[in-house]
């Protein structure tokens, strides 16, 4: 089962794409677009480099990212019901750290 995604019962547009986050991040700092826009990109390249020399990063009262193993199993083809092997593969997940956790709980009942 698919969880629900909040607010779309509400009609409200559940989707921020990077132009928005860069957006936000130039009213926040007053830094150019540009400049925002040439650090979230090194931000993003950073994370995707160091997952891929193997090392997890932990953002204090952030998250964590990481990449795990998802073993080899066999697996059936469903058109023709045959046996194959579905290789291992590394997959990157993120993982929100308790106070992020605490902090978006606190913004959905209007605490501070």
């Amino acid at each position: 089962m698919k969880p629900k995604q909040v607010g779309m019962e509400m009609g409200m547009e559940m989707t921020d794409t990077k132009k928005d986050l860069i957006l936000k991040v130039v009213k926040l700092t007053g830094l150019t677009q540009l400049e925002c826009e040439a650090a979230i990109d090194a931000f993003m390249l950073s994370i995707i480099d160091s997952l891929k020399a193997g090392h997890r990063i932990e953002l204090r009262n952030w998250g964590i990212y990481q990449v795990v193993v998802k073993n080899s199993y066999t697996g059936r083809n469903p058109k023709t019901g045959k046996s194959i092997v579905v290789p291992t593969k590394l997959n990157p997940i993120f993982k929100f750290s308790n106070e992020m956790k605490r902090l978006f709980r606190e913004g959905q009942n209007g605490e501070k």
